[in-house]
């Protein structure tokens, strides 16, 4: 009876710590950062990195189109919503990979903002996937020099 009580303790202490970290990768985020799937345009396919950009205000919300796939998101008030949030839109993936907000993450490292993202792979041996299109919201009162950082993107 004490050797199974004994296996079960040593079984919770091993995979405990291991668990954990599944938990936080699948869902990271860092406080005042949030991502969305989300759809605007144009979008020039060829030259993908033009459309990524900051969105600070309801005009340039209304210029991009930009709307997401959660309805109800969409249904903030943008006024409201503008005084204390900016949006980074950006397309990733595309080819062999797509990605999908739940599986991006932001971090800091001095003056770079590092989005992470884990693809999905596309393994069809015919076709290619189309990128995505997320949105990175971004508490501008607790990260007010979000404008002057570099952002890179890293896949993990």
């Amino acid at each position: 009876m004490k050797t199974g009580l004994v296996n079960t303790f040593i079984f919770i202490v091993v995979t405990a710590p291991w668990a954990g970290s599944c938990y936080s990768q699948q869902k990271p985020m860092k406080e005042g950062i949030q991502f969305y799937a989300c759809q605007f345009g144009p979008v020039d396919w060829d030259n993908l990195q033009d459309a990524n950009k900051w969105i600070e205000s309801k005009e340039e919300a209304v210029n991009s189109r930009l709307h997401f796939d959660n309805t109800l998101l969409n249904k903030r008030d943008p006024d409201v919503l503008y005084q204390t949030m900016a949006q980074y839109i950006f397309v990733v993936g595309g080819g062999d990979r797509w990605v999908t907000a739940d599986k991006c993450s932001a971090e800091f490292n001095g003056n770079t903002i590092i989005i992470k993202y884990v693809p999905l792979m596309n393994t069809n041996k015919v076709g290619e996937t189309e990128p995505s299109l997320i949105c990175m919201e971004l508490n501008k009162i607790m990260y007010p020099d979000y404008k002057k950082m570099k952002i890179v993107f890293k896949a993990m």
